[in-house]
């Protein structure tokens, strides 16, 4: 990154982005200010990005671009359920690039519909007890086929 950009994000003298430079004032407006001036730079800098499912082949590719807006929208078509990897790297005017790898899970989960049965399960038999609690008729009702049950 270049000298402003470092300077950015360590502060002057020693300080953080999120600290305060030694000798200010901790305000939000100097976060603020931090904030406008990172945005003016990401607005400087061109990204591209692609997205690869496990076996390596490339899904999805977006050419470098400038991020005029400061904010980039892609839209990717998941054919398949799988883990996938994707690539973003910001390149500086001065040529400096980074690159950031971000794994992501698309389709299902398998044991989401396991989950889901064993909540419905439960939901279910507690309200079947609230109302086998609350209603002599239906608990009559109950003991009289558990007690048929016991006698098969």
């Amino acid at each position: 990154m270049g000298d402003t950009t470092e300077t950015l994000l360590k502060g002057t003298k020693g300080s953080t982005v999120l600290g305060t430079p030694e000798g200010t004032k901790n305000t939000l407006e100097n976060l603020d200010d931090r904030m406008k001036e990172m945005s003016g730079l990401m607005k400087q800098m061109t990204m591209s990005m692609e997205v690869v499912d496990n076996n390596g082949r490339t899904v999805f590719e977006r050419p470098p671009e400038k991020m005029d807006r400061g904010t980039v929208e892609s839209v990717v078509d998941f054919k398949e359920a799988g883990k996938y990897e994707v690539h973003v790297t910001l390149t500086d005017p001065k040529g400096k690039s980074m690159e950031n790898h971000l794994a992501i899970q698309v389709g299902k989960d398998p044991g989401e519909t396991t989950r889901n049965m064993i909540i419905a399960i439960v939901v279910i038999f507690a309200v079947l007890y609230f109302i086998y609690m609350s209603s002599p008729g239906f608990r009559k009702q109950v003991d009289g086929v558990i007690a048929k049950l016991k006698n098969f």
